[in-house]
């Protein structure tokens, strides 16, 4: 499938007929580049080109409207109809067609909306084709994959999300690699199982299993309602998670972890204040005190010192008595001797008496218990007094250190009007992500419940098909092919894991190698497995650990998200065009050139691109201009507030 012609009339914020042609005639240049500013067009053309293809069930950028209210807003002002055409040459049935299809709408006099929707084929109306066209354009581009070729490169990452990931990978791996095609046959021979069990209408047997058939589609029917509602829920439920974390990280970014603590840090200053406070009330009084007397402490040492020399003294007054008659009798036993060493003996001690008694001389006049009381405070002094002051001291620099500390965090604290907006909004958030969560919670345990009764209904079917089997079936063709046809439901069931075991293995290498080719770190990722059984995703480094996906940068899940959808357009080798909005998203400059290098070129047939200024600049609009067919520039008329679509490009 290839687009040729896109025309826009009084859609949105385009004024009139807008022709833009899209034709590839070089397939060496698949690329057509629209440039236009934010809020010229760019999401409004991919909103055509959904709208004109799928109709009401379009997945469109304001998709809380109903069907009606999104084609009367997307009527452009003082207009009162507008139009899609869209050329496209498609192969069908082995031939190429050329198709056109119109889809037009207007406002009647009651506000309603009147809309036609018609195809040109090969140049004649084919209203068979119109009729069921929900149909036939499932097997062009099938809904269910339609956002892995028409998407926003901004909102891609949300692709990488391995629980996202894994319902793409099984959504389009059925529907793009020809797994579909094995349900499909299962799907028939079970319908024929039933023809045949159904061969006799005229039984009471064959009443039940009709009915007990309806019951088990009706049940079919709400499970694939119920499981799609669900999946839409876990995504959204996926995309406010990311919400609040980009959130949660402008909050921390700003200073919030520190404003939730303010309360606890003013409670920290005024105890810091109030213990302070307690210690200089301690430190005055201790000064008005004997603390003052430490400043004094050799002066009052040297006192004490000598309190204890007079008290010595004074005890040496009381024994010189003592020891004059000491010194008589030392003469007396030595008065034998000689003269001379008797007096020199005699003198001696009449000269250490006289030192003696010099040494005695009282100064200040203490008592023995003046001595004693000047030693019990000093030792006061030196080891009680010293030691309280010292620790007071030592807690009063530790708790001013605490409160600097407490204060200099105060000063970090952000402004309320800053913050509170954030929790505000990250309030809001959350409470959205609890009732989304309340409302998968009962939509799991409503599917849960449909998938028990429809397990009873097909087991109760069984039941009767067995009965009617034995005891209504007597035609032998109709046993023997109901025992074939039951024969060969197991063995398709075993073909289709086989295949999808080895569709997997080939799809890992393909992403691998996408991946690779565009990623800047090129060892980042060593393999890439997928679970065959719910598709999940896994990426392993060089030492084949696991990587998780909170490693991933913004910038590396946009490239994954793209090398997924890569590899499933390359290994389904089917011609679909891609178109992009906002192409290069959230990336830096060397996965940006890595895309237009790598990627652009070889993503598709045709890939429509639609850029700002700053994403496809001047430098890489050049770096792409051997691959481009068409350039187109979104001209917006700021004083009528209209839109016109124009060749050439924003430089």
């Amino acid at each position: 499938m290839i687009f040729e012609e896109l025309k826009l009339k009084n859609f949105g914020i385009y004024k009139g007929e807008q022709i833009i042609d899209l034709s590839i005639k070089d397939t060496n240049k698949p690329i057509i580049l629209i440039g236009g500013l934010n809020g010229c067009g760019k999401t409004t053309f991919l909103d055509a080109i959904q709208l004109v293809l799928y109709g009401k069930i379009a997945k469109l950028s304001n998709s809380h409207k109903s069907y009606d209210e999104y084609l009367k807003d997307s009527i452009h002002k003082n207009e009162k109809q507008a139009s899609i055409e869209l050329l496209f040459s498609a192969s069908i049935s082995g031939e190429i067609n050329v198709i056109r299809i119109i889809r037009s709408w207007s406002l009647l006099p009651n506000e309603s909306i009147h809309e036609v929707f018609s195809v040109i084929r090969n140049d004649k109306e084919d209203k068979i084709m119109a009729e069921n066209w929900l149909e036939q354009v499932e097997i062009f581009i099938p809904l269910g994959i339609s956002d892995l070729f028409f998407f926003d490169g901004e909102k891609i990452e949300n692709f990488a999300h391995f629980k996202r990931a894994k319902e793409i990978l099984k959504t389009a791996t059925y529907a793009l690699l020809g797994i579909d095609i094995v349900e499909k046959l299962k799907i028939d021979l079970i319908k024929y199982e039933q023809k045949l069990t159904l061969g006799d209408n005229s039984t009471k047997s064959n009443s039940k299993i009709s009915q007990k058939l309806k019951e088990i589609d009706e049940k079919k029917l709400l499970i694939e309602n119920l499981f799609q509602s669900k999946a839409s829920t876990e995504t959204r439920i996926d995309v406010l998670r990311n919400e609040l974390n980009e959130i949660n990280n402008e909050f921390r970014q700003v200073g919030g972890n520190i404003y939730e603590k303010k309360s606890a840090i003013k409670q920290e200053i005024a105890e810091s204040k109030a213990k302070l406070a307690e210690l200089e009330l301690n430190m005055r009084s201790m000064a008005s005190g004997v603390l003052p007397l430490v400043m004094l402490k050799t002066e009052i040492f040297n006192l004490i010192e000598s309190c204890n020399e007079e008290v010595l003294n004074k005890n040496l007054d009381s024994i010189n008595p003592i020891l004059v008659e000491r010194d008589n009798k030392i003469l007396e036993l030595i008065s034998l001797a000689s003269k001379d060493i008797v007096n020199k003996v005699k003198l001696f001690l009449e000269n250490d008496r006289k030192k003696r008694l010099k040494k005695s001389t009282v100064r200040y006049g203490f008592s023995d218990e003046d001595a004693k009381c000047f030693s019990k405070f000093s030792h006061q002094l030196v080891y009680s007094i010293n030691s309280e002051i010292n620790e007071i001291l030592f807690r009063y620099d530790s708790e001013r250190e605490k409160l600097l500390s407490s204060e200099e965090k105060v000063t970090l604290v952000p402004d309320d009007d800053v913050v509170l907006e954030l929790i505000k909004r990250i309030s809001t958030k959350e409470i959205e992500i609890v009732k989304e969560e309340s409302i998968l919670k009962s939509k799991t345990l409503n599917l849960h419940a449909e998938e028990n009764a429809l397990a009873r209904l097909e087991s109760s079917y069984n039941a009767l098909k067995d009965e009617l089997i034995d005891n209504e079936i007597t035609a032998l063709d109709v046993k023997r092919k109901l025992i074939y046809t039951k024969n060969i439901l197991p063995k398709i069931d075993l073909f289709k894991d086989k295949l999808i075991g080895n569709i997997l293995q080939r799809l890992e290498l393909e992403i691998l190698d996408c991946f690779n080719r565009v990623i800047r770190k090129k060892t980042l990722v060593n393999m890439i497995k997928i679970n065959k059984t719910d598709f999940s995703i896994k990426l392993l480094a060089a030492n084949d650990t696991e990587i998780k996906q909170s490693r991933l940068s913004a910038g590396e899940r946009q490239i994954l998200a793209t090398s997924i959808l890569w590899a499933l357009a390359r290994l389904s080798g089917r011609i679909i065009p891609n178109i992009i909005d906002t192409p290069l998203g959230r990336l830096d400059s060397k996965h940006r050139s890595n895309l237009l290098e790598n990627y652009f070129p070889n993503a598709s047939h045709q890939i429509i691109l639609l850029s700002t200024d700053e994403e496809i600049n001047e430098d890489y609009s050049a770096k792409l201009e051997k691959f481009i067919s068409h350039k187109y520039i979104l001209n917006y008329n700021s004083i009528e507030h209209f839109t016109t679509i124009e060749k050439g490009y924003l430089f």
